[in-house]
């Protein structure tokens, strides 16, 4: 056997460097046994049109390779997989048009690549083109012979069989031992082993009901995400046209609408025409293998939809991050991690909502154009509004508006899931598309909303986790409280309470300059527009955060880097630029895993106080003293000025916080559709 391999791999090079023919490669092999091909399967030009199973087969693909021969004539199961050489060709050999190769892209008239490259953002090469031919090729044989429709319309059905009640009803059974009991199911074609005497499809019904969180560990998906299918192929077979009749008005509009066309077909036809991709219903019988596994035997079958473009090989997957990221489809259907963080995504979002409204809390939705957008120092998106005629941002964040509603709906609490926007770069842990959930209570404060984000995340990690989950060590870990002005003080050596902010300015080009010399070259160049609590800031993002790697929550944040949130003491009523200065607010950051992945704090509900701290704050636009200069919500002001009740509020970063449950390094890798620039 060894001799063999090296032998194969020896003439395949031949073949390559004396440019001989892939149909030639083909012939030499199949004299001499080294792969096997279907007895009734011609070589000749134009055989491929009908029962092509050498290129059908070819549903996965790895460009790093010349030639990927898997069917070789040993008694090892192997995949029917075959993928052509990525050598460079002539335009004439890729057409097969007057090429020595045209007897592998041999196509009917009515078949047409161009509508589907057209439709493709790649250049997929002449070894995947002829593919496509071949699988458009089934397409028409489908059609045209069969008379089948390869996208039926369906209608709502409960009599399928999940794939674990198959398995787990029939694990009883003896090696060898064959029943009659019949199942309906329905899935994604992912390989072809012995010329489609074995397929293997993978579960395409999953609902949330039916998949709990404690079937999906970073190992992937349960081991009944897949069932085999084992066709005699010398049998016959219903194939059901996916065609309803209408003679009649009456049939038409009647129950199910009509009858389907079924219709008995040589087996070994009908599996010929089967692609991995394709997403097929069989109805069957049940027999588990001599070497133990569960596998239908298919009586009838029905297309459901057919795959024209090969997907990506399961043993390669897509390697390539953007790749992944652009073909986003092909990355789910293949790599079962990104499978488990997208899922878990969506019901982390699900159980937030299920928490909250357990609660009494009570969703609402807010405008995403506003007029000013409030939040941090971020920069928003801007977009034209014609029936305006003006400009409008994307929001930053929803605060002023859920306030300016719950200032007048009679509701305790409320809360919003909901995207916002940063018109910044992105990084591992940042996003300029991403998901938040703001929630506000009245008659509370930082404290109740430091006990809700305790239990929320308790509730979502405690949450069905089996003995793989990746979080199951939490508990173990109590989360701690500790001051902003501490931390910086553990951390640097630093008391910040004791310098005016030239001072301060000074400790901080200390630090930097060992450390960060452009960072100093950026602060020393806005100086200006620096104040006490932005310089704090600084210092605790760089030197700080980087630190807090255990669930911690950092409390009494500068006031001057947190407007909206109340405060203790007074300020002077002169318009002193430094009334703010070393005062600090009830305000909190939690972290998790050295992320920040919440932002709460105690409302200022002083309409005076408010407006003094937003004027001096860096958070808005402008650099004027005044309200209009500095571009502030003015409706949100008077909302304030009409008397708010007393409040608590807490943003999360949902993207974050799923990262932390799934141990995701990217959030890109969370995110089910990311932002990429068009090719």
């Amino acid at each position: 056997m060894l001799f063999c391999y090296f032998l194969f791999k020896k003439l395949i090079t031949l073949f390559v460097i004396f440019n001989i023919s892939e149909t030639s490669c083909v012939k030499y092999f199949h004299k001499r046994s080294l792969f096997i091909l279907p007895k009734h399967q011609s070589l000749e030009k134009n055989s491929f049109s009908i029962n092509n199973n050498l290129i059908s087969r070819t549903s996965s693909y790895n460009n790093d390779n010349i030639f990927n021969f898997i069917h070789f004539n040993t008694s090892e199961t192997t995949e029917n997989h075959l993928t052509n050489t990525n050598q460079p060709q002539s335009p004439t050999d890729s057409c097969g048009n007057n090429s020595a190769d045209d007897v592998l892209c041999a196509t009917n008239e009515h078949t047409d690549t161009s509508l589907v490259s057209s439709l493709c953002s790649y250049d997929y090469g002449p070894h995947l083109v002829k593919q496509i031919k071949s699988r458009l090729d089934h397409y028409e044989f489908l059609t045209k012979k069969f008379k089948v429709n390869p996208y039926p319309e369906v209608q709502p059905s409960n009599d399928y069989s999940s794939f674990s009640k198959v398995i787990s009803e029939n694990e009883i059974l003896t090696n060898g031992e064959e029943v009659d009991r019949f199942y309906k199911v329905y899935g994604r074609v992912e390989s072809v082993r012995f010329d489609g005497h074995f397929i293997d499809i993978i579960n395409c019904r999953r609902d949330f009901c039916e998949y709990p969180t404690s079937e999906i560990t970073l190992k992937g998906l349960r081991k009944d995400n897949k069932i085999q299918l084992m066709f005699r192929l010398e049998e016959q077979i219903v194939v059901d046209q996916g065609r309803y009749t209408n003679d009649n008005e009456e049939n038409v509009l009647g129950n199910n609408f009509a009858c389907n066309q079924n219709q008995e077909y040589p087996c070994k036809e009908v599996v010929d025409l089967i692609d991995i991709g394709d997403v097929i219903e069989l109805y069957g019988n049940v027999k588990k293998t001599n070497l133990g596994e569960i596998s239908i035997i298919p009586k009838k079958i029905k297309f459901l939809s057919k795959c024209l473009i090969p997907p990506p090989s399961k043993q390669h997957g897509l390697k390539d991050v953007e790749t992944r990221y652009r073909l986003r489809h092909l990355d789910l259907l293949t790599n079962e991690l990104t499978r488990y963080q997208v899922l878990k995504r969506f019901q982390v979002i699900s159980k937030i909502r299920k928490f909250l409204t357990e609660r009494e809390f009570v969703e609402v939705d807010t405008p995403i154009l506003q007029h000013y957008a409030y939040g941090d120092l971020a920069e928003p998106f801007e977009t034209y509004y014609k029936r305006l005629n003006e400009k409008v941002k994307l929001r930053i964040a929803p605060e002023f508006s859920i306030k300016k509603i719950f200032m007048g709906l009679p509701l305790t609490k409320v809360f919003e899931i909901g995207k916002c926007f940063r018109n910044e770069g992105s990084s591992l842990r940042h996003s300029p598309e991403f998901t938040m959930i703001e929630i506000y209570q009245k008659m509370a404060d930082y404290n109740t909303m430091i006990k809700l984000l305790e239990d929320l995340i308790n509730y979502l990690l405690s949450y069905g986790f089996d003995e793989d989950s990746v979080c199951k060590n939490v508990f173990e870990i109590k989360w701690s409280r500790s001051r902003f002005s501490e931390l910086i003080k553990e951390y640097t050596g630093i008391d910040i309470t004791l310098y005016s902010k030239e001072e301060l300015m000074d400790k901080f080009k200390e630090l930097l300059s060992k450390t960060d010399n452009t960072r100093l070259e950026q602060i020393e160049s806005s100086m200006e527009v620096i104040t006490w609590g932005s310089i704090s800031n600084e210092i605790f993002e760089k030197f700080v955060v980087p630190n807090l790697k255990y669930p911690v929550h950092v409390t009494h944040f500068p006031t001057q880097v947190s407007p909206l949130t109340y405060f203790e003491g007074e300020f002077s009523k002169d318009n002193d630029s430094n009334s703010f200065e070393k005062m600090f607010s009830h305000r909190f950051e939690s972290y998790l895993g050295g992320m920040e992945i919440a932002n709460s704090s105690t409302e200022q509900c002083n309409p005076l106080k408010l407006s003094k701290s937003l004027l001096e704050s860096d958070v808005f636009e402008g650099k004027g003293n005044n309200i209009k200069e500095k571009e502030v919500d003015r409706e949100f002001l008077n909302a304030a000025f009409s008397g708010m009740e007393p409040m608590a509020g807490l943003g999360i970063g949902v993207d974050r916080l799923i990262m932390y449950i799934t141990k995701a390094k990217n959030i890109k890798e969370i995110q089910p559709l990311t932002s990429l620039k068009r090719l």
